[in-house]
Protein backbone atom coordinates (compact mmCIF):
# COMPACT_ATOMS: atom_id res chain seq x y z
CA UNK A 1 0.00 0.00 0.00
CA UNK A 2 2.90 1.82 -0.30
CA UNK A 3 2.70 3.07 -4.12
CA UNK A 4 0.52 5.78 -3.45
CA UNK A 5 1.88 9.29 -4.26
CA UNK A 6 -0.03 11.46 -1.66
CA UNK A 7 0.79 14.33 -3.79
CA UNK A 8 -1.63 13.00 -6.38
CA UNK A 9 -4.82 13.37 -3.52
CA UNK A 10 -3.15 16.96 -2.28
CA UNK A 11 -3.37 18.22 -6.40
CA UNK A 12 -6.77 16.68 -6.82
CA UNK A 13 -7.81 18.77 -3.58
CA UNK A 14 -5.79 22.20 -4.09
CA UNK A 15 -8.96 23.70 -5.12
CA UNK A 16 -10.93 22.53 -1.68
CA UNK A 17 -8.32 24.40 0.06
CA UNK A 18 -8.32 27.00 -1.95
CA UNK A 19 -12.25 27.75 -2.55
CA UNK A 20 -11.94 27.71 1.55
CA UNK A 21 -13.20 26.17 4.28
CA UNK A 22 -16.19 28.14 5.53
CA UNK A 23 -20.05 28.49 4.47
CA UNK A 24 -20.53 31.93 2.31
CA UNK A 25 -23.25 32.89 0.36
CA UNK A 26 -22.11 32.18 -3.54
CA UNK A 27 -18.95 30.21 -2.32
CA UNK A 28 -18.14 27.07 -2.49
CA UNK A 29 -17.25 25.13 0.74
CA UNK A 30 -15.80 22.18 2.78
CA UNK A 31 -19.38 21.33 4.87
CA UNK A 32 -18.43 20.18 8.27
CA UNK A 33 -21.66 17.91 8.38
CA UNK A 34 -21.02 16.13 5.47
CA UNK A 35 -23.46 17.10 3.05
CA UNK A 36 -22.74 18.87 -0.42
CA UNK A 37 -23.07 18.70 -4.39
CA UNK A 38 -19.09 16.97 -4.62
CA UNK A 39 -17.93 14.08 -2.66
CA UNK A 40 -14.25 13.22 -2.43
CA UNK A 41 -13.02 9.80 -1.11
CA UNK A 42 -9.52 10.18 -0.33
CA UNK A 43 -8.50 6.43 -0.80
CA UNK A 44 -9.51 3.14 -2.25
CA UNK A 45 -7.29 0.25 -2.44
CA UNK A 46 -7.60 -3.50 -3.46
CA UNK A 47 -4.00 -4.08 -2.47
CA UNK A 48 -2.81 -7.40 -0.90
CA UNK A 49 -2.29 -6.71 3.16
CA UNK A 50 0.18 -9.68 3.06
CA UNK A 51 0.09 -12.16 0.09
CA UNK A 52 -3.17 -13.45 -0.62
CA UNK A 53 -5.01 -10.77 1.42
CA UNK A 54 -6.21 -8.38 -0.52
CA UNK A 55 -8.73 -5.17 0.30
CA UNK A 56 -12.27 -4.75 -1.10
CA UNK A 57 -13.22 -1.14 -0.69
CA UNK A 58 -17.14 -0.61 0.06
CA UNK A 59 -18.24 2.74 -1.47
CA UNK A 60 -21.64 4.30 -0.37
CA UNK A 61 -23.01 7.59 -1.92
CA UNK A 62 -26.79 9.07 -0.36
CA UNK A 63 -29.22 11.46 -1.70
CA UNK A 64 -30.27 12.92 1.60
CA UNK A 65 -33.17 15.20 -0.77
CA UNK A 66 -36.43 14.60 -2.05
CA UNK A 67 -35.21 15.48 -5.39
CA UNK A 68 -33.89 12.66 -8.39
CA UNK A 69 -30.40 13.67 -8.94
CA UNK A 70 -27.74 12.93 -11.73
CA UNK A 71 -24.19 12.88 -10.63
CA UNK A 72 -20.80 11.42 -12.04
CA UNK A 73 -18.83 8.83 -10.04
CA UNK A 74 -15.19 8.89 -11.28
CA UNK A 75 -12.54 6.71 -9.97
CA UNK A 76 -8.91 8.22 -10.43
CA UNK A 77 -5.73 6.44 -9.92
CA UNK A 78 -2.92 7.00 -7.10
CA UNK A 79 -0.06 7.81 -9.03
CA UNK A 80 -1.17 10.73 -10.98
CA UNK A 81 -4.60 11.55 -10.54
CA UNK A 82 -5.10 9.73 -14.16
CA UNK A 83 -9.01 8.41 -14.67
CA UNK A 84 -9.35 5.06 -14.44
CA UNK A 85 -13.34 4.50 -14.95
CA UNK A 86 -16.59 7.31 -14.53
CA UNK A 87 -20.10 6.67 -15.49
CA UNK A 88 -23.30 8.42 -14.57
CA UNK A 89 -25.37 7.39 -11.60
CA UNK A 90 -28.81 8.30 -11.49
CA UNK A 91 -30.55 8.55 -7.66
CA UNK A 92 -34.06 9.00 -6.50
CA UNK A 93 -35.17 10.76 -3.94
CA UNK A 94 -34.05 9.60 -0.46
CA UNK A 95 -31.97 6.90 -2.28
CA UNK A 96 -28.64 5.21 -1.06
CA UNK A 97 -25.86 3.54 -3.61
CA UNK A 98 -23.52 1.39 -2.80
CA UNK A 99 -20.47 -0.21 -5.01
CA UNK A 100 -17.79 -2.86 -4.34
CA UNK A 101 -14.18 -1.86 -5.51
CA UNK A 102 -12.34 -5.49 -5.65
CA UNK A 103 -9.09 -7.10 -7.45
CA UNK A 104 -9.24 -8.63 -10.86
CA UNK A 105 -6.39 -10.47 -12.23
CA UNK A 106 -4.53 -7.73 -13.22
CA UNK A 107 -5.94 -4.15 -11.43
CA UNK A 108 -9.37 -3.71 -10.14
CA UNK A 109 -12.65 -3.17 -10.57
CA UNK A 110 -16.51 -2.55 -9.31
CA UNK A 111 -19.78 -4.04 -8.97
CA UNK A 112 -22.64 -3.23 -7.51
CA UNK A 113 -25.70 -5.37 -6.11
CA UNK A 114 -27.67 -1.95 -6.29
CA UNK A 115 -30.00 -1.20 -8.98
CA UNK A 116 -30.21 2.13 -9.12
CA UNK A 117 -29.46 3.36 -12.54
CA UNK A 118 -26.29 4.23 -14.11
CA UNK A 119 -25.22 4.68 -17.93
CA UNK A 120 -23.23 2.89 -18.63
CA UNK A 121 -24.20 -0.18 -17.04
CA UNK A 122 -22.26 -0.98 -14.07
CA UNK A 123 -21.94 -5.03 -13.27
CA UNK A 124 -23.67 -6.84 -10.98
CA UNK A 125 -21.80 -9.83 -11.09
CA UNK A 126 -18.84 -10.47 -8.58
CA UNK A 127 -16.89 -13.01 -10.94
CA UNK A 128 -17.23 -10.37 -13.62
CA UNK A 129 -16.49 -6.52 -12.42
CA UNK A 130 -16.55 -3.40 -14.71
CA UNK A 131 -13.01 -3.22 -14.97
CA UNK A 132 -10.63 -0.09 -14.60
CA UNK A 133 -8.67 1.00 -17.20
CA UNK A 134 -5.48 2.63 -18.01
CA UNK A 135 -6.51 4.05 -21.22
CA UNK A 136 -5.88 8.02 -19.35
CA UNK A 137 -1.74 7.05 -18.91
CA UNK A 138 -0.95 4.65 -21.93
CA UNK A 139 -0.10 5.19 -25.33
CA UNK A 140 0.23 8.67 -26.66
CA UNK A 141 -0.88 9.69 -23.39
CA UNK A 142 1.73 8.11 -21.52
CA UNK A 143 2.81 10.04 -18.60
CA UNK A 144 6.63 8.58 -17.95
CA UNK A 145 5.01 6.26 -14.89
CA UNK A 146 4.30 2.70 -15.11
CA UNK A 147 1.36 2.05 -17.76
CA UNK A 148 -0.23 -1.56 -16.53
CA UNK A 149 -3.13 -1.98 -14.92
CA UNK A 150 -1.73 -2.21 -11.44
CA UNK A 151 -2.09 1.56 -10.80
CA UNK A 152 -6.07 1.28 -10.63
CA UNK A 153 -5.23 -0.74 -7.68
CA UNK A 154 -5.13 2.11 -5.46
CA UNK A 155 -6.75 5.67 -5.34
CA UNK A 156 -9.12 7.99 -4.92
CA UNK A 157 -12.53 8.62 -5.74
CA UNK A 158 -15.04 12.09 -6.90
CA UNK A 159 -18.68 12.16 -6.92
CA UNK A 160 -19.72 15.08 -8.47
CA UNK A 161 -23.60 16.69 -8.72
CA UNK A 162 -24.46 17.08 -12.25
CA UNK A 163 -27.89 18.44 -11.20
CA UNK A 164 -31.24 17.19 -10.09
CA UNK A 165 -33.86 15.52 -12.70
CA UNK A 166 -36.87 17.88 -13.38
CA UNK A 167 -39.88 16.65 -11.08
CA UNK A 168 -42.51 15.46 -13.64
CA UNK A 169 -40.18 14.43 -16.43
CA UNK A 170 -39.90 11.23 -18.00
CA UNK A 171 -36.60 10.76 -16.41
CA UNK A 172 -37.41 11.19 -12.84
CA UNK A 173 -40.21 8.35 -13.53
CA UNK A 174 -37.15 6.67 -15.15
CA UNK A 175 -34.66 6.49 -12.39
CA UNK A 176 -37.50 6.81 -9.34
CA UNK A 177 -37.27 2.92 -7.73
CA UNK A 178 -41.03 0.86 -7.81
CA UNK A 179 -41.19 -1.85 -5.76
CA UNK A 180 -37.40 -1.16 -5.39
CA UNK A 181 -36.62 -1.52 -8.97
CA UNK A 182 -36.34 1.60 -11.61
CA UNK A 183 -37.02 1.47 -14.97
CA UNK A 184 -34.27 3.11 -16.55
CA UNK A 185 -35.01 2.52 -20.20
CA UNK A 186 -35.97 5.71 -21.14
CA UNK A 187 -33.01 7.90 -19.83
CA UNK A 188 -32.43 9.75 -23.22
CA UNK A 189 -33.55 13.20 -22.29
CA UNK A 190 -31.62 13.34 -19.16
CA UNK A 191 -29.65 16.20 -20.03
CA UNK A 192 -32.70 18.16 -20.77
CA UNK A 193 -34.34 17.34 -17.69
CA UNK A 194 -31.61 18.33 -15.57
CA UNK A 195 -31.55 21.45 -13.82
CA UNK A 196 -29.24 23.48 -10.76
CA UNK A 197 -28.78 20.86 -7.94
CA UNK A 198 -29.42 21.72 -4.09
CA UNK A 199 -26.77 19.48 -3.05
CA UNK A 200 -27.54 16.86 0.22
CA UNK A 201 -25.20 14.04 -0.77
CA UNK A 202 -22.75 12.14 1.20
CA UNK A 203 -21.56 9.04 1.75
CA UNK A 204 -18.10 7.09 2.63
CA UNK A 205 -15.58 4.48 2.05
CA UNK A 206 -15.16 1.51 3.62
CA UNK A 207 -11.37 -0.42 3.53
CA UNK A 208 -12.09 -3.88 4.82
CA UNK A 209 -9.93 -7.12 4.94
CA UNK A 210 -11.62 -9.94 6.12
CA UNK A 211 -8.65 -12.42 5.84
CA UNK A 212 -5.83 -9.84 8.22
CA UNK A 213 -8.93 -9.23 10.16
CA UNK A 214 -8.96 -5.08 9.57
CA UNK A 215 -11.44 -2.50 8.13
CA UNK A 216 -10.82 1.12 7.93
CA UNK A 217 -13.81 3.45 7.62
CA UNK A 218 -13.39 7.53 6.63
CA UNK A 219 -16.57 10.06 5.46
CA UNK A 220 -16.60 11.23 1.99
CA UNK A 221 -15.10 15.38 2.29
CA UNK A 222 -18.59 17.06 1.20
CA UNK A 223 -17.97 20.55 -1.21
CA UNK A 224 -21.42 22.68 -0.48
CA UNK A 225 -22.40 25.91 -2.69
CA UNK A 226 -20.64 23.83 -5.92
CA UNK A 227 -22.21 25.38 -8.69
CA UNK A 228 -25.33 27.14 -9.65
CA UNK A 229 -25.82 25.74 -12.60
CA UNK A 230 -26.28 22.51 -14.23
CA UNK A 231 -23.79 20.34 -14.86
CA UNK A 232 -24.76 17.89 -16.83
CA UNK A 233 -22.14 16.05 -19.04
CA UNK A 234 -22.37 12.47 -20.90
CA UNK A 235 -21.18 9.18 -19.92
CA UNK A 236 -17.61 8.72 -21.09
CA UNK A 237 -17.38 12.48 -20.90
CA UNK A 238 -14.50 14.01 -19.08
CA UNK A 239 -16.65 16.60 -17.60
CA UNK A 240 -17.36 17.92 -15.17
CA UNK A 241 -14.44 18.09 -12.85
CA UNK A 242 -14.08 19.23 -9.57
CA UNK A 243 -12.57 22.77 -11.74
CA UNK A 244 -16.00 23.59 -12.74
CA UNK A 245 -16.96 24.89 -9.46
CA UNK A 246 -19.44 28.09 -10.83
CA UNK A 247 -19.17 30.90 -8.80
CA UNK A 248 -15.31 30.89 -8.54
CA UNK A 249 -15.42 32.74 -5.13
CA UNK A 250 -12.79 31.04 -2.00
CA UNK A 251 -13.90 32.04 1.65
CA UNK A 252 -10.71 31.65 4.32
CA UNK A 253 -10.95 32.12 7.97
CA UNK A 254 -8.19 32.62 10.15
CA UNK A 255 -9.42 33.54 13.44
CA UNK A 256 -11.73 35.92 13.11
CA UNK A 257 -10.76 37.42 9.78
CA UNK A 258 -12.68 35.69 7.00
CA UNK A 259 -11.12 36.66 3.64
CA UNK A 260 -13.47 36.43 0.44
CA UNK A 261 -11.45 36.50 -3.15
CA UNK A 262 -12.23 35.42 -6.78
CA UNK A 263 -10.24 34.23 -9.72
CA UNK A 264 -9.66 37.87 -10.74
CA UNK A 265 -8.13 38.66 -7.84
CA UNK A 266 -6.06 35.60 -7.31
CA UNK A 267 -4.57 36.23 -10.53
CA UNK A 268 -4.94 40.02 -11.11
CA UNK A 269 -2.19 40.32 -13.47
CA UNK A 270 -3.42 37.56 -16.06
CA UNK A 271 -6.83 39.20 -15.41
CA UNK A 272 -5.41 42.47 -15.97
CA UNK A 273 -3.81 41.29 -19.36
CA UNK A 274 -6.63 39.63 -20.62
CA UNK A 275 -9.07 42.83 -19.88
CA UNK A 276 -6.24 44.62 -22.15
CA UNK A 277 -6.38 42.68 -24.73
CA UNK A 278 -10.23 43.03 -24.64
CA UNK A 279 -9.70 46.27 -25.34
CA UNK A 280 -7.65 46.35 -27.76
CA UNK A 281 -9.45 43.62 -29.43
CA UNK A 282 -12.56 46.03 -29.52
CA UNK A 283 -11.23 49.09 -30.94
CA UNK A 284 -9.66 46.99 -33.73
CA UNK A 285 -12.88 45.17 -34.37
CA UNK A 286 -14.48 48.50 -34.27
CA UNK A 287 -11.80 50.07 -36.76
CA UNK A 288 -12.88 47.28 -39.19
CA UNK A 289 -16.85 48.09 -38.82
CA UNK A 290 -15.92 52.10 -39.70
CA UNK A 291 -13.74 50.70 -42.43
CA UNK A 292 -16.43 48.89 -43.58
CA UNK A 293 -19.26 51.47 -43.20
CA UNK A 294 -17.13 53.74 -45.20
CA UNK A 295 -17.06 51.59 -48.07
CA UNK A 296 -20.37 51.20 -47.87
CA UNK A 297 -20.50 55.22 -47.79
CA UNK A 298 -17.74 55.54 -50.36
CA UNK A 299 -19.37 52.61 -53.17
CA UNK A 300 -22.91 54.69 -52.59
CA UNK A 301 -21.44 58.43 -53.37
CA UNK A 302 -19.64 57.14 -56.33
CA UNK A 303 -22.49 55.30 -57.56
CA UNK A 304 -24.61 58.67 -57.08
CA UNK A 305 -22.01 60.33 -58.91
CA UNK A 306 -21.92 58.06 -61.64
CA UNK A 307 -25.80 58.34 -62.09
CA UNK A 308 -26.82 61.58 -61.77
CA UNK A 309 -27.92 61.47 -65.21
CA UNK A 310 -29.99 59.11 -64.55
CA UNK A 311 -31.73 60.50 -61.44
CA UNK A 312 -31.99 63.59 -63.16
CA UNK A 313 -34.23 61.82 -65.80
CA UNK A 314 -36.21 60.22 -63.15
CA UNK A 315 -36.67 63.79 -61.41
CA UNK A 316 -37.95 65.20 -64.57
CA UNK A 317 -40.47 62.17 -65.01
CA UNK A 318 -41.99 62.96 -62.03
CA UNK A 319 -39.74 60.54 -59.32
CA UNK A 320 -39.56 62.58 -55.87
CA UNK A 321 -36.66 63.38 -54.15
CA UNK A 322 -37.86 60.41 -51.23
CA UNK A 323 -38.64 58.09 -53.91
CA UNK A 324 -34.63 58.64 -55.18
CA UNK A 325 -33.30 58.18 -51.50
CA UNK A 326 -35.59 55.30 -50.94
CA UNK A 327 -33.92 53.05 -54.21
CA UNK A 328 -30.54 54.17 -52.89
CA UNK A 329 -31.57 53.05 -49.47
CA UNK A 330 -32.65 49.61 -50.32
CA UNK A 331 -29.39 49.36 -52.79
CA UNK A 332 -27.22 50.01 -49.13
CA UNK A 333 -30.10 47.68 -47.59
CA UNK A 334 -28.93 44.87 -50.06
CA UNK A 335 -25.44 45.43 -49.79
CA UNK A 336 -25.92 45.46 -46.01
CA UNK A 337 -28.00 41.92 -46.06
CA UNK A 338 -25.96 40.34 -48.38
CA UNK A 339 -22.62 40.85 -46.34
CA UNK A 340 -24.10 40.59 -43.01
CA UNK A 341 -25.40 36.49 -44.04
CA UNK A 342 -21.85 36.03 -46.13
CA UNK A 343 -20.27 37.39 -42.35
CA UNK A 344 -22.26 35.02 -40.59
CA UNK A 345 -21.44 32.09 -42.45
CA UNK A 346 -17.69 33.08 -42.81
CA UNK A 347 -17.81 33.24 -38.91
CA UNK A 348 -19.94 30.52 -37.86
CA UNK A 349 -18.30 27.91 -40.10
CA UNK A 350 -15.14 28.76 -38.58
CA UNK A 351 -16.00 28.95 -35.01
CA UNK A 352 -17.45 25.23 -35.92
CA UNK A 353 -14.06 24.11 -37.27
CA UNK A 354 -11.37 26.18 -35.45
CA UNK A 355 -10.03 23.46 -33.30
CA UNK A 356 -9.58 21.89 -36.81
CA UNK A 357 -8.01 25.07 -38.95
CA UNK A 358 -6.07 26.11 -36.61
CA UNK A 359 -3.84 23.29 -36.23
CA UNK A 360 -3.55 22.79 -39.71
CA UNK A 361 -2.41 26.62 -40.29
CA UNK A 362 0.00 26.23 -37.70
CA UNK A 363 1.71 22.98 -38.89
CA UNK A 364 0.87 24.20 -42.24
CA UNK A 365 3.30 27.28 -41.18
CA UNK A 366 5.24 25.72 -38.43
CA UNK A 367 4.07 27.99 -35.49
CA UNK A 368 2.07 28.43 -32.33
CA UNK A 369 -0.67 30.81 -32.09
CA UNK A 370 -0.96 30.29 -28.10
CA UNK A 371 1.77 29.76 -26.41
CA UNK A 372 0.80 27.07 -23.13
CA UNK A 373 3.69 28.84 -21.28
CA UNK A 374 1.96 32.33 -21.56
CA UNK A 375 -1.88 31.09 -21.79
CA UNK A 376 -2.05 28.22 -19.88
CA UNK A 377 -3.74 26.42 -22.80
CA UNK A 378 -2.23 25.38 -26.33
CA UNK A 379 -5.42 25.47 -28.56
CA UNK A 380 -8.27 27.72 -29.50
CA UNK A 381 -11.21 26.86 -27.84
CA UNK A 382 -14.79 27.71 -29.19
CA UNK A 383 -18.00 27.95 -27.73
CA UNK A 384 -20.48 29.25 -29.77
CA UNK A 385 -23.77 31.01 -28.87
CA UNK A 386 -26.38 31.62 -31.02
CA UNK A 387 -27.94 34.68 -29.31
CA UNK A 388 -24.52 36.39 -29.53
CA UNK A 389 -24.42 35.63 -33.36
CA UNK A 390 -27.79 37.28 -33.78
CA UNK A 391 -26.66 39.93 -32.00
CA UNK A 392 -23.55 40.70 -33.83
CA UNK A 393 -25.62 40.16 -37.32
CA UNK A 394 -28.34 42.28 -36.32
CA UNK A 395 -25.76 45.27 -35.42
CA UNK A 396 -23.93 45.20 -38.47
CA UNK A 397 -27.18 45.24 -40.37
CA UNK A 398 -28.44 48.44 -38.30
CA UNK A 399 -24.77 49.42 -38.89
CA UNK A 400 -25.10 49.03 -42.55
CA UNK A 401 -28.21 50.88 -43.03
CA UNK A 402 -26.88 54.31 -40.98
CA UNK A 403 -23.77 53.68 -43.57
CA UNK A 404 -26.59 54.72 -46.17
CA UNK A 405 -28.04 57.69 -45.58
CA UNK A 406 -25.51 59.91 -46.40
CA UNK A 407 -25.84 58.71 -49.99
CA UNK A 408 -29.12 58.36 -50.48
CA UNK A 409 -30.06 61.77 -48.91
CA UNK A 410 -27.11 63.10 -51.57
CA UNK A 411 -29.21 61.65 -54.34
CA UNK A 412 -32.20 63.07 -53.51
CA UNK A 413 -30.77 66.30 -53.55
CA UNK A 414 -29.36 66.32 -57.01
CA UNK A 415 -30.79 68.97 -59.06
CA UNK A 416 -32.39 67.95 -62.74
CA UNK A 417 -31.22 71.15 -64.27
CA UNK A 418 -27.80 70.83 -63.58
CA UNK A 419 -27.13 67.39 -63.86
CA UNK A 420 -28.20 67.47 -67.52
CA UNK A 421 -26.80 70.76 -68.50
CA UNK A 422 -23.27 69.24 -70.05
CA UNK A 423 -25.36 66.05 -70.90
Amino acid sequence: MNTFKQKSLYVALAGVSALGVTGAAQAVSVNPDGLGQALIYPYYTVRDKVAGAPFTSLLSVVNSTASAKAVKVRFLEGKNSKEVLDFNLYLSKYDVWVAAIIPTAAGAGIYTPDKSCTTPVVSSDASNPTPFVNYAYTGSAADGADTSLDRTREGYVEIIEMGNILAGSTTEAAVTHTAGVPDCAPLSSASLHTVAGNGGLFGGMTLINVLAGEDFSVDATALEGFSTLPLWAPAGSVDPTLSFVNPKVSVVTSGANTFVTDWTQQNVNYFRAIQIEKRMMFIILTLIIAVAMFNIVSALVMVVTDKQADIAILRTLGATPASIMGMFFVQGAVIGTLGTLLGMLGGVSLALNVETIVPFIENLFDMHFLDPGVYYISTFPSDMHWQDVWKVCGMAFVLSLLATIYPSWRASRVQPAEALRYE
